[in-house]
């Protein structure tokens, strides 16, 4: 007696589509992750903005900054206060509505480096030694946000 052949459950195309969904379902990366260096972002602006509006003499008196930096800088930091007021907000209205958040995303980071720029040629040239540490810490604090931007920026493109 002749064994009879099983018919599959599944056929060949439906094997394969069952991959391939299964295959780009576990390369999606974590919203955890999205969110947890966007919290790392807005945390940090925010120090920086409070800082920035409180205590402005404790931060600019690690610095030995000539009399007519300090005129400039007044302007400075109330633009910089004002961006990140308007940024932060901006930033996840483009997230949730879904519009223009890689490109925004970059024009943050570009933003960033040239503030890192300005604020070296400006600030960070008249640091005072004993103040050297914070400044270093800040700056490398500067490059986390831009890093954790553009990683979200591209954690964003793969989303869509």
């Amino acid at each position: 007696m002749p064994m009879a052949q099983k018919k599959p459950l599944l056929s060949l195309e439906e094997l394969q589509a069952l991959a391939s969904a299964g295959a780009s379902a576990a390369a999606l990366p974590s919203p955890f992750w999205f969110y947890l260096r966007t919290l790392l972002c807005v945390g940090f602006v925010t120090a920086n903005i409070l800082s920035m509006s409180f205590y402005s003499d404790q931060v600019f008196g690690k610095f030995d900054l000539p009399a007519e930096t300090l005129d400039i800088l007044a302007t400075y930091v109330n633009s910089r206060i004002l961006i990140a007021l308007i940024g932060v907000p901006l930033y996840f209205i483009a997230f949730k509505k879904r519009i223009y958040f890689v490109p925004l995303s970059y024009a943050f980071i570009l933003l960033i480096s040239i503030n890192i720029l300005n604020d070296t040629m400006l600030i960070y040239a008249h640091v005072r030694p004993e103040a050297l540490t914070s400044v270093l810490v800040m700056v490398a604090m500067r490059v986390t946000v831009m890093i954790c931007l553009f990683l979200n920026a591209r954690f964003y493109a793969r989303q869509i």
